[in-house]
């Protein structure tokens, strides 16, 4: 009988700790002012806010292609390719590894990953509105830049250090 409790308080414990981890929020995630319509919402884990992959990077005009057998996505946009895996805390950014700040993971048969990941590879900001628990991504903006001015010179003003005297 208390193997039976024991078993049965670990397994509650298990589900309410994966429940809280992942229950369903009212988190908006607007591109460019246009809310994203997921089919699994957001969640918040470790007080990161992971988003349905394909349905971010659709919205952002990115293709995603699933490989259901490695449990991996690729996202391809602009000729940037970016990899993820289930259960992986690391990307491949077009060959290079980079490290995510919580595992992407699959949750209602979906890849899940962190926002400011995405925000970051698609060169979106990232901005949340406790007030409004919204997430707006907007693209970067890029300040073009100033031209240095150089002072202008004037080819015919020389100096003549001969018409310096020496009072010594």
């Amino acid at each position: 009988m208390k193997k039976f409790l024991a078993v049965m308080t670990l397994t509650m414990a298990m589900g309410m700790a994966t429940l809280s981890a992942q229950a369903a929020t009212n988190i908006t995630v607007n591109l460019e002012g246009t809310p994203i319509v997921f089919d699994a919402q957001p969640v918040v884990e470790n007080g990161t806010t992971l988003v349905p992959m394909r349905a971010i990077f659709e919205a952002a005009n990115a293709t995603v292609l699933w490989d259901d057998q490695a449990k991996r996505a690729e996202a391809q946009k602009d000729g940037k390719s970016i990899i993820l895996t289930a259960n992986s805390a690391t990307a491949i950014i077009d060959g290079r590894v980079e490290s995510l700040e919580a595992t992407a993971k699959i949750i209602d048969d979906r890849m899940f990953v962190p926002v400011d990941f995405v925000g970051a590879q698609l060169e979106l900001d990232v901005v949340w509105d406790e007030a409004t628990q919204t997430i707006s991504l907007t693209q970067k903006e890029t300040v073009p830049a100033t031209p240095i001015e150089t002072p202008a010179t004037n080819d015919s003003a020389t100096t003549d250090d001969s018409a310096t005297t020496d009072d010594s």
